[in-house]
Order: structure tokens, then sequence, then C-alpha cells
């Protein structure tokens, strides 16, 4: 239709449809790539130990400068110098990925605030992503962990539903839980507790 509209007014207007489907298709197939990626890693790691601050670090590093300064991690208290987990360290990127994105896509105008820290007796790595974006009720916080299921607070936002699905996977083959919180004040909380590598 768009090459053989005459008028210039509506030949951009289909443009830009056909440019957002595209972008839409786009990150459908990368995340589908992605969760693949990720079930074969599983299935075919030797659960080498991985530094999970090293993987945040890079994460944060691909991210566009504006995101990337949006980031703030809080200072890190802790006797362990290092956060060693087992697992697929692709798995663990895509965990990293999954959860920065969507607090960075659903609280546009505000600072994430991240919390990377061991529990008390060092058996276990705690990593918090904190947003002021709309939260997500309680009756469907079990659900937007599933396949292609969304929160109806997000519906405006595009997205493919996959992102917490993939980050669930990761946390479970690691022998961790991923939980989504209320965040006092407003927003949400995505925790994820690991086993500490010896």
């Amino acid at each position: 239709m768009a090459a053989s509209e005459p008028d210039v007014g509506i030949l951009r207007s289909y443009v830009r449809r056909i440019l957002a489907n595209s972008i839409d298709a786009t990150r459908i197939v990368n995340q589908l790539l992605a969760e693949a990626a990720i079930a074969h890693h599983i299935e075919t790691s030797t659960n080498a130990s991985c530094d999970f601050l090293e993987l945040y670090l890079q994460a944060v590093e691909r991210l566009p400068t504006d995101h990337m300064q949006r980031c703030k991690l809080a200072d890190i208290s802790t006797t362990h110098a290092d956060f060693p987990v087992c697992g697929a360290p692709l798995a663990f990127r895509e965990l990293i990925d999954n959860l920065l994105d969507n607090a960075l896509k659903y609280a546009p105008r505000s600072m994430v605030d991240i919390d990377l820290r061991t529990s008390l007796d060092g058996s276990t790595i705690e990593f918090d992503v904190a947003d002021r974006g709309p939260g997500i009720p309680d009756e469907e916080k079990p659900l937007v962990l599933g396949r292609f299921q969304r929160g109806s607070t997000g519906a405006d936002v595009a997205g493919t539903g996959l992102g917490l699905s993939i980050a669930t996977s990761a946390v479970a083959a690691a022998g961790g839980d991923l939980s989504l919180l209320d965040r006092p004040g407003g927003g949400l909380i995505a925790r994820v507790l690991l086993p500490r590598a010896p």
C-alpha cells in the first residue's frame, strides 16, 4: 500500500506504522532467540563460577548513556569482596538485562535503584532492582512471570511479555528465586536471591 500511495502525508503515516511494527517484530524475535539460547546454555553449562557484580557492570555499560546514568548502584557493604554464582553467564546476563530494561521502561523519568549484597551468613547473593513505575497489582504478580504475560499497568508500554519469564528461568536454573514486591512510596522491586558459589 505504501509503495503505491501518491500522497506524501499518507505515505509517511504508512512508513511510521511499518517502522513501529518492525521494531515490535524485532523485539519479539530477539527475546525468543534469547529464551532459546538461555535454555541451551542452561542445559549445556558446566556450572562454572562467574562474578555477578562483574556481569551487572557489563550490563550497565551496554546501556545507552542516558539509561546508564539513571542506574544507581547502592554502596556495596559486605564482608565478601566478590559475588560468585554458579551457572551459565549468558543466563545471568539476560536476567540482569531484562530486569534493568523493565525498570527503565516502566519508570522513564526516574532513577532505578540497584542493591547488590550478600546475606549475613554469606550463603546468598541478593540483587534488587527498584523503580518508581506504576507497579504490578498483587493478583498479577505471579502471572507476569509466565511467558507472554503482561500486567495491566503496562498495557501502554511496548513489550513482549517474555522478559520476566526469561529472568525467572535463569534464576530457577541457578537454584534461586525471583520475587516482585511493592516498593514503599510507589513502584516495584524485583528481588533476586541466588546461592553464593564457594
